[in-house]
């Protein structure tokens, strides 16, 4: 059986030894990123937050920093799944360059 992929972005998975940190400061999240794209990402925390609850995160890697509008769509043990809900044509074009130096 074949798997209907429903994602509209692609999504990447941050290389060992790269380190992607997301941060928010209320309520507060911090952690590290290990899948992104432009719809979204997967934060590795234990700053769990309910389904809906709305962050402003920066995101800081050694070869760009940015800052976007979130929101928690999953919640695991292990972190968050959130969409990218709002995000300016400036830090949207660092999180390309980003997904750019990530794609293998």
């Amino acid at each position: 059986m074949q798997r209907v992929q429903m994602r509209r972005h692609e999504r990447l998975l941050i290389p060992d030894g790269r380190n992607l940190t997301a941060e928010c400061a209320r309520p507060e999240v911090k952690g590290r990123v290990s899948v992104i794209g432009l719809g979204g990402m997967f934060i590795q925390t234990k700053d769990l937050q309910p389904y809906g609850t709305v962050l402003h995160l920066e995101l800081v890697d050694p070869l760009v920093a940015f800052e976007a509008q979130c929101a928690v769509r999953d919640v695991a043990e292990n972190g968050l799944g959130i969409e990218i809900t709002g995000i300016t044509t400036e830090n949207e074009q660092k999180l390309k360059t980003l997904l750019l130096h990530l794609k293998p």
